[in-house]
């Protein structure tokens, strides 16, 4: 899914190797395909919520029982791509604080920080954890999307047994108002 390489010379390899086989090589970005990011990429091309003015994604998960070995999780690129399709811009600057309390048994840092700054300067606020022990958010997060008519509320992927789009949720709060 994700990485698809981790070195440049590496993805150069793989991607020859799928071409002499015949076959696709691709980075899996599936969190596109789930109702609510389509539905938010469509309210905010309809200008539902008028100009931008923030946007604040939250990713809460506990995974820190099993062994160091095994914790070879990445943060937010799920995210970063939702972020990048819903808005239909590219991120201009990324400032990133990375910090983790001793017991984390990952190799790398698994909380973080993320400023992002889009190319029409929009600010967006990332927080994001795999040592939350705050209430665990869905897999695509909870995001609030700020603009001069109001708030655009989602969250996607709620997985479990059965992966599917029960746990979409998409809320259109105009000032003083409530509808999802």
């Amino acid at each position: 899914e994700k990485p698809l390489a981790n070195t440049v010379d590496e993805a150069r390899r793989a991607a020859a190797r799928a071409e002499e086989l015949g076959l696709i090589l691709q980075v899996s970005q599936n969190y596109r395909n789930y109702p609510a990011p389509r539905t938010v990429r469509n309210l905010l091309r309809e200008n539902a919520l008028g100009e931008l003015a923030a946007i604040n994604i939250d990713f809460r998960k506990w995974d820190n029982d099993a062994p160091r070995a095994t914790h070879r999780h990445y943060m937010a690129i799920h995210h970063f791509d939702l972020l990048r399709m819903i808005t239909g811009k590219e991120a201009a600057s990324v400032y990133a604080k990375v910090a983790d309390p001793s017991f984390s048994k990952y190799d790398d840092e698994a909380s973080a920080a993320i400023i992002i700054e889009m190319e029409d300067g929009l600010v967006v606020s990332y927080r994001g954890s795999w040592l939350s022990r705050g209430p665990e958010t869905a897999w695509a997060g909870e995001w609030s999307i700020q603009g001069e008519k109001g708030e655009l509320f989602f969250t996607s992927r709620a997985g479990g047994e059965v992966e599917d789009a029960s746990g979409d949720l998409v809320t259109l709060r105009p000032p003083g108002k409530r509808r999802p």
